[in-house]
């Protein structure tokens, strides 16, 4: 199990006993924009983990990335709806 990084873990349970919640506090608005998917984790939290789900298509989207991408991991997806 992972638990944000930084929680106290509990081996004999295998769950964090402590786990402080510290969400970036631009995610929410970064997930307004439809290129930014959020994450959640299994209790349902959002976790500092954003998924972009195309190329930019603004500047405005690029410089969104560039501001934030020491402070919350963005990881690319596509889909291969397209593939011959």
């Amino acid at each position: 199990s992972w638990c944000n990084g930084d929680c106290e873990w509990d081996a004999s349970t295998d769950t964090c006993a402590n786990s402080p919640s510290r969400l970036h506090k631009a995610y929410t608005s970064l997930i307004k924009n439809r290129l930014f998917q959020p994450v959640v984790n299994e209790h349902g939290e959002y976790v500092n983990i954003i998924l972009v789900r195309s190329p930019f298509e603004t500047k405005e989207q690029e410089d969104m990335y560039e501001r934030f991408k020491d402070e919350i991991l963005f990881l690319g997806i596509m889909s291969m709806e397209a593939y011959p």
